[in-house]
């Protein structure tokens, strides 16, 4: 199977959805599949899947606008990866993944994480609706909403309706061999706490 990734990375950070993505890239590169990514810059969190298998089957064109151009003219699956579209200049990405897929013949998948509605409803901090313009826009090239849990799947087929639309899940996994090549420790009477401060839906502050 040959299978593209679209998706935005920034250098610095990391990235729960976009660590899902590498995770979801690595382990089909490592059953053989042939993996394509299209993306515009190479993360901090890159190295840390150095060691996986698989290598030879990945190929990474790295541009600014997303350029499809040296891609296979065939594709089985093109998945993308969302961002929010409001202050991220990434509206180029979402067009050429819509063009290169019905070029390619490619079945089309969105990556959901959450859908607009599902967070305006639970969230104690929402966000514009305006963040998901884009995701919202590239459904109708979907054919496929893959979710991150089974919750995300229950909204996403209540918030993406489309009569062409199909749904599953596929949870995000822990990176092994890093976790792997801790040595064992003694147990300490300690709470770590991992946080994002800079978003208030997550509510760090509250802990």
């Amino acid at each position: 199977m040959v299978v593209t990734f679209f998706l935005t990375l920034a250098e610095k950070g990391y990235s729960g959805g976009r660590l899902h993505a590498y995770f979801m890239m690595y382990a089909l590169a490592a059953k053989g599949h042939s993996i394509y990514v299209v993306t515009n810059t190479i993360p901090e969190f890159h190295q840390d899947f150095a060691n996986y298998p698989g290598q030879e089957n990945l190929t990474y064109y790295y541009s600014r606008d997303f350029d499809t151009s040296k891609l296979p003219t065939k594709m089985d699956i093109c998945i993308l990866v969302p961002h929010k579209s409001l202050g991220w200049n990434n509206y180029g990405m979402y067009l050429q993944a819509a063009q290169y897929s019905l070029l390619s013949q490619a079945r089309v998948s969105l990556l959901n994480f959450e859908s607009h509605l599902w967070f305006q409803e639970l969230s104690p901090n929402t966000r514009p609706v305006e963040e998901w313009a884009d995701w919202l826009r590239f459904l109708k090239y979907t054919d496929h909403v893959l979710s991150s849990t089974v919750e995300a799947d229950k909204f996403a087929k209540r918030d993406y309706l489309a009569p062409h639309l199909e749904y599953s899940y596929c949870y995000p996994c822990i990176n092994t061999e890093i976790a792997d090549s801790v040595p064992p420790l003694k147990r300490e009477r300690r709470l770590l706490f991992f946080a994002r401060w800079q978003d208030q839906h997550k509510n760090s502050e509250k802990v």
